[in-house]
């Protein structure tokens, strides 16, 4: 039994016209199931045919007829048509069975968007965002006495997935993490953080497996991928943390800042360990002697590891041998200073 549309004075939603479906590039045994606005689902499977009926849940966008087809109304054709060439890409079912899968789909996606009634919100324009940046003033003046915009890194992905010192040589698993910030005080402000080597061929292989504009995929592999891909991505933060310096790269080891100002105390200004332990420990005058003798081993602990680690650029090796800055140079710059 075939189904005709009805007729009517208004313009229908013309979701079939085949001209339009050669545009969008629908295959051709595809194109043959969609006429006008009705989808034919006749020859998919029975399940198919039951994923698809869950969409006439959208009543006033999708009505179902006899022999599982389906008369798209409304805006949700074109919503419908427009998708449909990005929804069967991945497919290698049956026509029928692919366009009922899209069906079901395409239809619970219209639904989440609030049946295409959703207001359109008004991003923030560049002007608002410059005009809210504080510290415009305060970046341009920086960027005039450093100059330095940005930097950037190579480290090396080891067969574990986890960020290495680079080598020095050329590995597969070599990449560059880079940092740039904009240099442009009359523009808003903007943070890039870019990712070119190995490690961005991995996060780009799961962006392929999510499919953002498609159906998700069902690969039974996609659970292993998710964890590999996400120890990947904190261990490439964590990497990046150390870069800027956010986090210490060795645990446990007194501050650096600690136990400079400790030997500088003792050793510059012969102060007293009491009276550097007021300083560096802020003891109260009541303090318990165990208090104060912990405090002394500390001061005395750190002073000894901070002359230590001053030795340590004589014997250890440099692990970041690549570290470019990024250096921003002024138009028509003056090399006179002005007296």
């Amino acid at each position: 039994m075939s189904i005709e549309p009805k007729k009517s004075s208004a313009k229908a939603d013309k979701v079939g016209d085949q001209a339009r479906l050669r545009a969008k590039r629908i295959p051709v045994e595809v194109q043959a199931l969609i006429k006008d606005n009705v989808v034919d689902l006749s020859g998919a499977s029975d399940f198919y045919k039951k994923k698809a009926r869950v969409s006439t849940l959208l009543n006033r966008f999708v009505e179902a007829l006899p022999d599982s087809q389906f008369r798209l109304k409304n805006n949700f054709g074109a919503h419908f048509l427009s998708n449909l060439p990005l929804f069967l890409k991945p497919y290698s079912m049956k026509p029928a069975d692919a366009l009922a899968e899209a069906l079901f789909f395409l239809g619970r996606e219209w639904a989440k968007r609030a049946s295409g009634t959703l207001p359109i919100a008004s991003l923030p324009t560049d002007e608002f965002l410059r005009f809210h940046w504080k510290e415009a003033d305060a970046w341009d003046a920086f960027l005039r006495s450093d100059a330095c915009f940005g930097e950037m890194w190579w480290h090396s992905l080891g067969a574990d997935r986890n960020v290495q010192s680079w080598g020095g040589g050329s590995d597969p698993g070599d990449f560059e993490i880079r940092v740039e910030f904009n240099f442009d005080p009359k523009k808003p402000p903007k943070m890039s953080i870019g990712i070119k080597g190995k490690p961005a061929a991995v996060l780009m292989n799961w962006w392929m497996a999510l499919k953002p504009s498609s159906a998700p995929s069902k690969d039974p592999a996609m659970k292993e991928m998710r964890e590999k891909t996400a120890a990947l991505f904190d261990s490439i933060v964590g990497t990046l943390k150390m870069d800027l310096r956010l986090i210490q790269p060795q645990k446990g080891r007194p501050r650096e800042e600690f136990g400079e100002r400790a030997a500088y105390l003792l050793d510059h200004e012969k102060r007293s360990l009491p009276a550097i332990a007021r300083e560096l420990c802020q003891l109260p005058q009541n303090s318990t002697a165990l208090a104060r003798r912990q405090c002394f081993d500390r001061i005395r602990k750190a002073a000894s590891n901070y002359y230590k680690l001053l030795g340590s650029d004589y014997t250890s090796l440099l692990t970041v041998r690549v570290r470019q800055r990024l250096m921003w140079i002024p138009p028509n710059p003056s090399f006179v200073k002005s007296e």
